[in-house]
């Protein structure tokens, strides 16, 4: 049921900013258990990364296991909608087909390559736990946790930047991962701004800086390229809830801290395209592979090669790096590298088409599954959460990973799983509080 037009204007974002603990627990206090205990989750869970890395794994594996207990022991009901069927199959799908297929090419012993696929079979239990909590306010909580995310992390980036000299990673392992968790919960954080709170605005306004930092201070080029398009649905999302003054001021900052942060790094970029450039020069005029750019147009042509060889069987997930080496011409077997850079073709090297289908449902579920909710006065807030996910990982995916990380699988799956628990139409929320 669509909301009233009145009730559609208003701000979805309404959990107040405040730093003093007393208010702070005055206001937790007077919420039952189950919602003051998801809603201090939610917090946590926008707010861990990129600052914190694997802490959002800890946190997200933690409650994962604890929601199974939970469910085994009888305290969460199974009550199950549109939303919640949708995002169960198409998670349990892509861990069932990787998992499959490895085991048919590689049988029990290679277990240790499932064990980061498990946390897609996590949705269902979560769901069961937050539908049984207000919603709206859960997602109004990770949005506020989020606007801390890439401000947390901004002190260690400029400390690895300009003290270290080398690309920003904070605790994410390495740069990449740390580049695609500052734009997803960056910009995030940056919807603050959709709040009729002047606190949280300029939270929100913070973020948007903060992410523009820790993204070029990553120095992945592919999410430098995201950052124009994460702006501009930002602005699609927060534009019909704000002043047009204050929109109009939030449009020109937005682009002068791009325009800044194009400056920042103009340097490195030029560098590294000139690098490119004398890489496929190299190629060409003598065939020297013995560089980064060659060595990954090598392993590409390997990988489609042995895709080309078994498109629907694939080669599992243990044997997909030894099957591209097969492909190489024997010289160039040894090549460093122990993923295929590419999502896409990591997908069909595991498990064939059927490994690219589920792959392409998960990452277009968050879309989905904003588009088809309810056009309350949230639809922007959770169409520009979904929208940006799936954004960041497709493109960074091109030449990186998508999944097989802990922070990524953590971050993609939890989002997901908020963004379908606040899809439900709060008559639905009504209903399940009076079955309690």
């Amino acid at each position: 049921m669509r909301n009233a037009p009145s009730e559609s204007r208003m701000s979805p974002l309404e959990l107040p900013l405040t730093f003093d603990p007393r208010k702070i627990h005055a206001a937790l206090h007077r919420l039952d258990a189950m919602d003051r205990n998801n809603l201090i989750w939610a917090f946590f869970i926008g707010a861990s990364a990129p600052a914190f890395g694997s802490l959002l794994s800890v946190i997200v594996w933690s409650t994962f296991i604890w929601a199974i207990m939970s469910f085994l022991a009888g305290r969460l009901p199974v009550r199950a909608n549109r939303n919640t069927v949708a995002i169960v199959v198409a998670t349990f799908a892509y861990a069932a087909v990787k998992i499959l297929f490895t085991f048919a090419h590689s049988g029990l012993d290679t277990w240790q390559y499932w064990q980061s696929l498990l946390i897609f079979f996590s949705p269902m239990f979560f769901l069961f736990r937050l539908r049984l909590s207000n919603r709206a306010k859960m997602l109004d909580s990770f949005v506020l946790g989020s606007g801390f995310s890439t401000l947390l992390a901004v002190p260690h980036a400029a400390y690895e930047t300009f003290w270290l000299g080398r690309r920003a990673d904070t605790f994410c392992g390495n740069p990449g991962v740390f580049a695609v968790m500052a734009l997803v919960f960056g910009s995030i954080g940056v919807l603050n701004v959709m709040s009729s709170r002047n606190d949280r605005r300029w939270l929100g306004i913070l973020s948007y800086f903060a992410m523009v930092f820790c993204v070029f201070a990553s120095g992945l080029r592919t999410a430098w390229v995201m950052l124009p398009f994460v702006s501009a649905i930002i602005l699609w999302a927060v534009g019909p809830t704000m002043p047009k003054r204050l929109f109009r001021r939030g449009l020109a900052l937005s682009l002068a801290a791009v325009l800044l942060g194009v400056s920042f790094a103009s340097a490195p970029l030029i560098q590294r395209v000139e690098m490119f450039e004398d890489d496929i020069a190299n190629i060409r005029q003598s065939g020297d592979y013995q560089s980064s750019t060659g060595l990954r147009l090598l392993m590409y042509q390997g990988a489609w090669r042995a895709i080309e060889a078994a498109p629907l069987a694939g080669y599992g997930l243990a044997g997909r790096m030894n099957a591209v080496r097969q492909n190489l011409p024997q010289e160039w077997r040894r090549i460093p590298f122990t993923h295929p850079h590419n999502g896409f073709l990591a997908a069909l090297l595991d498990a064939g088409a059927a490994g690219l289908v589920v792959l392409m449902v998960v990452l277009a579920a968050p879309v989905w599954i904003a588009a088809v909710a309810p056009r309350d006065a949230a639809w922007r807030l959770r169409m520009a959460i979904g929208v940006s996910l799936t954004a960041s990982y497709v493109i960074t995916g091109m030449t990186g990973i998508i999944f097989e990380h802990d922070i990524m699988d953590s971050a993609f799956v939890i989002t997901l799983v908020i963004l379908a628990a606040s899809a439900n139409p709060d008559e639905d929320d009504r209903l399940e509080k009076s079955q309690e």
